[in-house]
């Protein structure tokens, strides 16, 4: 059996323990593909991959009810928003339809939160607060929501589908 070293790091108050990887493939980029596999969840890694998605990893979110802030890994893909405890789990917490999705943007309230690299999405029935690792990852994650929201309800909708950008707000009609 291989044996695996772990490393520590705190992010958002939140500890995190990731495997770290071996180097021993080389540097160049023909292993980035292999590196890029290995962070996916098991059960896509596996060959299990005819669900595609647009983007995935780990974000901090805030809990509904005790509003304290767990580390999950999150799966985009072209109907939904799924959060799962960690990405070996095969069960998501929750699954967001992509339809309910009103807005996502960047959190005007980030400082009453005291959390950097905030984003907020808005759905039917619920805010979800969303702390990204980095500003770049944040941005990353509200365009790649955003679009995967354009691209399901698809152009040459009539004008009420039309969305609206006000810097980092995008909101999406009903």
């Amino acid at each position: 059996m291989k044996q695996v070293s772990y490393k520590t790091e705190i992010i958002g108050g939140v500890p995190i323990i990731t495997a770290t990887q071996e180097q021993s493939e080389g540097q160049n980029g023909s292993d980035r593909g292999k590196r890029a596999q290995n962070q996916l969840p098991y059960f896509l890694s596996r060959g299990v991959q005819d669900q595609s998605f647009i983007k995935a990893g780990y974000c901090v979110k805030q809990g509904a009810v005790m509003r304290n802030w767990k580390r999950r890994y999150f799966i985009l893909d072209e109907n939904t928003l799924s959060y799962f405890k960690s990405d070996l789990d095969r069960e998501a917490l929750r699954v967001i339809p992509l339809k309910e999705i009103q807005k996502v943007q960047e959190c005007k309230q980030s400082e009453l939160m005291m959390r950097d690299n905030l984003f907020e999405m808005v759905t039917n029935s619920r805010t979800f607060y969303i702390q990204a690792d980095s500003p770049e990852d944040m941005h990353s994650w509200i365009k790649a929501v955003s679009g995967a929201i354009v691209a399901q309800r698809g152009p040459g909708r009539s004008a009420n589908t039309r969305v609206r950008c006000d810097s980092d707000t995008i909101t999406f009609p009903k």
